[in-house]
C-alpha cells in the first residue's frame, strides 16, 4: 500500500498482531529492514522494540547453545547446559566476538563471549572473525593468526617463520622474549633455551626460571637473579651471570663452581686455578690478571700462577684509614681516607670499588670499608683495617588518605582525620598545614576541620623526612538568591560556589522521599533551576573526589483552579438578575478580584456577585499561599423587552 512507508514484499502476516513471528521487530519494521515478518530468526537487533514471544525467548536462533532470551538478558536458563552469568551475546551470531569459541562454550569455559581476547584456545571450534586475526591478544607484536597458523602477515614488523605460538601469551615458551623479538631475532619462541638474552623484556615463567639453559648447574633464574635456589647446591650470593653461558668470564670455570668456590663469575680475573674445568675465552687468555706484563695464556704455557704478581716483602707499611664519621642519615656522605700516600685502591665488603682509586673515598652506603695502596711495580699491600660505616635510612612518611581529599559540608560538621604511614617506630611527628608548622600537633593523626594543604614531617634517630602534600578541598556550598518557595510556574535559580576548588565539575540533585538521584536535565552548571518540590543539593567532584553540599528545600505550591456558574443561563430579559457564583478549588481561603470585559470591577470581591447587564466576566482568584489564577470567561446576553 504506498501510503504507508513500509512494503510487505509479498509477505503475510497477522493483522491482530503487531510482531508475527514474536522476534521483538515488528512486522512494518522488517519490511523496512528487508528481513523475514514470519521468521523469527530473521531480524535486526537493532530493530527489535517490541517484547519477543515466549518461543522465540526458548529458540536458539545461532545455533551456539543458548537461548535467545539467555543471550538478549544474560539470564541463566537451567534448561541448558551453559550459564551466560550476565554477559549478553548476540543470538544471531553463535560466536559474538569471533574469537573462534561459541558463546555457549565461553560461557561453560567462564571466559567472556564479549571480549575478542577472552577463551581458551583448545575451545576454538568454528571459525575466527577478521578482526581477532588481525587483533594481537597478548600484545607480542605478532596478529593472532601469525601465532596460530606461523603465516606472516606482512604489515607487522616480525615473520613467525612458520613458528606457531600462542595467541593468548605474549612469550609461548617463557623465556622472557616476546614471540615476535624472537622473531625478528631468528631464535626459536617455542624453545625456552632459544633466546637473546638482551631481548628479554617481559616476566620469564616458573619452568625457564628453573631450567638451566647452559648446563652449568645453577638455574636460569639464579643466574638473572642472583638469588639463590635451595634445589641447586651452589648459591649464586647476589652474582647474576649469563644463563646461555655456562662460563660467563670465560675464566675456565662454571659459574655454578664459582659460586661454590666464592669466586665472582663476572670477574675473569676471580677464580681457583684447581676448578678450571672449561676451556678458557680468547680474551680471558689476552687478559693479564696479575699485572705482571704476562697474558694469563703465556702464564698457562710457562706454567706460572696467572693470579700471582708479587711474592716479595712489600716495601711500604699498611694503610690505616681516618673517617669523617661512622652514622650518617640516608643522602648524607662520609670521607675516608688512606693515611698512605700512593696508588689506591678502595673496598666495600671486600669487593673492589670500581674507579675509587684516590686519597680519599666519599660514600653514601653502609658497608665495611678497606684500602690497599700499591707501589711503582704494582705490588699491593696488606688492606687496612676496616672501617665500618653505617648509614641509617631515612624513614618513610605518606598521608594514608591519599593527595586529595574534600570537607564535608557544613550539614555534617565531621572532620577529616588524617594519619601518617611510616617504616619506622618511636618517630616524632609535626603536622604542617599550607606550609606551617600546626602548634602542638606532634601525634601520628590528626583531625583537620578546614581546606588547605597538609604534610607532616617525621622524625627518627635525627633523620627526618616531609611526606608529600593532601590537598584537602573546602566543602560544597549550595545557595539560592531568590525565596525557595514559589508557585508553580516559577523557578528558584541556585548556585553552587567553585572557591577553593581547581576544576570542578557539577551535577545536581534531587530528594523527593526515595533518595538522592541526578536532576532530569541541565544538571551539570555551576547554577540549577528548580521547578518542582524537593530537596535539592549539589555535589562537585575535582581531582578524583566528591562533595555533596547541605541541602536546599524547594517548595512548588500548586496553582488554585476556578471555574462560573451563572445562574439564570444566559441569555436573559432585560430586568432579570444573574447570579455570577465562582466555585474555586486549591489551598483555602482564596480572595477575587472581578472583571467584566477585561476590565478590573473594584468593588466585587465576593465569591459570587449579581448583574443586570451584558458583558463577558471572569475572576482571578488567589490561593492561602499567594498563587493566583485566572478563570475561564463567561458571556451573560441581556435581551431587551418586546415593545407594548
Amino acid at each position: 500500500d504506498p501510503s504507508t512507508p513500509a512494503n510487505p514484499n509479498g509477505k503475510i502476516t497477522d493483522p491482530l498482531n503487531a510482531d508475527t513471528d514474536g522476534d521483538g521487530v515488528t512486522d512494518a519494521q522488517e519490511a523496512i529492514d528487508g528481513t523475514d515478518p514470519t521468521n523469527p530468526c530473521s531480524f535486526k537487533l537493532a530493530s527489535q522494540t517490541v517484547a519477543t514471544s515466549t518461543a522465540w525467548k526458548a529458540a536458539d536462533c545461532d545455533g551456539d547453545g543458548l537461548t535467545n532470551q539467555e543471550e538478549k538478558t544474560g539470564v541463566d536458563d537451567p534448561s541448558t547446559p551453559a550459564n551466560p552469568n550476565g554477559k549478553i551475546t548476540d543470538p544471531l551470531n553463535a560466536d559474538t566476538d569471533g574469537d573462534g569459541v561459541t558463546d555457549a562454550q565461553e560461557a561453560i569455559d567462564g571466559t567472556d563471549p564479549i571480549n575478542t581476547c577472552s577463551f581458551k584456545l583448545a575451545s576454538q571450534t568454528v571459525a575466527t572473525s577478521t578482526a581477532w586475526k588481525a587483533a594481537d591478544c597478548d600484545g607480542d607484536g605478532l596478529t593472532n593468526q601469525e601465532e596460530k597458523t606461523g603465516i606472516d602477515d606482512p604489515s607487522t614488523p616480525a615473520n613467525p617463520n612458520g613458528k606457531i605460538t600462542d595467541p593468548l601469551n605474549a612469550d609461548t615458551d617463557g623465556d622472557g622474549v616476546t614471540d615476535a623479538q624472537e622473531a625478528i631475532d631468528g631464535t626459536d619462541p617455542t624453545n625456552p633455551c632459544s633466546f637473546k638474552l638482551a631481548s628479554q623484556t617481559v616476566a620469564t615463567s616458573a619452568a625457564w626460571k628453573a631450567a638451566d639453559c647452559d648446563g652449568d648447574g645453577l638455574t636460569n633464574q639464579e643466574e638473572k637473579t642472583g638469588i639463590d635456589d635451595p634445589s641447586t647446591p651452589a648459591n649464586p650470593a647476589g652474582k647474576i651471570t649469563d644463563p646461555l653461558n655456562a662460563d660467563t668470564d670465560g675464566d675456565g670455570v662454571t659459574d655454578a663452581q664459582e659460586a661454590i668456590d666464592g669466586t665472582n663469575p663476572n670477574d675473569p680475573c676471580s677464580f681457583k686455578l684447581a676448578s678450571q674445568t672449561v676451556a678458557t675465552s680468547a680474551a680471558w687468555k689476552a687478559a693479564d690478571c696479575d699485572g705482571d706484563g704476562q697474558n694469563n695464556g703465556l702464564e698457562v704455557i710457562n706454567g706460572t700462577d696467572p693470579l700471582v704478581k708479587c711474592s716479595n716483602t712489600l716495601p711500604f707499611p699498611t694503610p690505616t684509614v681516618g673517617s669523617s664519621g661512622s652514622n650518617v642519615c640516608s643522602g648524607s656522605a662520609i670521607t675516608l681516607t688512606s693515611s698512605v700516600s700512593n696508588a689506591y685502591q678502595w673496598y666495600k665488603d671486600g669487593v673492589i670499588i670500581v674507579g675509587a682509586t684516590a686519597q680519599t673515598l666519599v660514600t653514601y652506603t653502609s658497608g665495611s670499608y678497606t684500602v690497599k695502596v700499591f707501589n711503582s711495580l704494582g705490588c699491593e699491600s696488606a688492606p687496612s683495617l676496616a672501617e665500618v660505616v653505617t648509614v641509617t635510612n631515612l624513614p618513610t612518611a605518606t598521608i594514608v588518605q591519599g593527595s586529595v581529599l574534600a570537607m564535608g559540608n557544613s550539614c555534617t560538621g565531621i572532620p577529616i582525620k588524617l594519619e601518617v604511614s611510616t617504616n619506622v617506630t618511636g618517630a616524632t611527628y609535626q603536622w604542617m598545614k599550607d606550609g606551617v608548622d600546626i602548634a602542638g600537633e606532634i601525634n601520628a593523626t590528626y583531625n583537620a576541620t578546614s581546606a588547605g594543604l597538609y604534610a607532616v614531617r617525621v622524625s627518627k634517630g635525627g633523620c627526618v623526612v616531609e611526606s608529600s602534600v593532601t590537598k584537602i578541598l573546602p566543602p560544597a556550598n549550595a545557595s539560592s538568591s531568590v525565596s525557595t518557595t514559589v508557585c508553580a510556574g516559577n523557578t528558584v535559580t541556585m548556585s553552587a560556589d567553585p572557591t577553593g576548588y581547581t576544576a570542578p565539575l557539577y551535577q545536581w540533585q534531587v530528594n523527593t522521599g526515595s533518595g538522592w538521584s541526578s536532576v532530569a536535565s541541565n544538571g551539570t552548571s555551576i547554577t540549577y533551576g528548580a521547578q518542582t518540590s524537593g530537596d535539592y543539593r549539589v555535589v562537585i567532584t575535582d581531582q578524583g573526589v566528591q562533595s555533596a553540599s547541605c541541602p536546599i528545600k524547594v517548595t512548588v505550591n500548586a496553582l488554585p483552579t476556578v471555574g462560573l456558574a451563572i445562574v439564570p443561563v444566559s441569555p436573559v430579559c432585560a430586568g432579570t438578575s444573574s447570579l455570577i457564583t465562582a466555585t474555586p478549588a486549591g489551598a483555602a481561603p482564596f480572595t477575587y478580584k472581578w472583571r467584566t470585559d477585561g476590565v478590573e470591577m473594584n468593588t466585587q470581591t465576593s465569591p459570587s456577585f449579581s448583574t443586570t447587564t451584558s458583558g463577558v466576566f471572569d475572576v482571578k482568584i488567589t490561593d492561602v499561599n499567594g498563587c493566583e489564577v485566572l478563570s475561564p470567561q463567561s458571556t451573560i446576553t441581556v435581551n431587551p423587552l418586546p415593545a407594548q
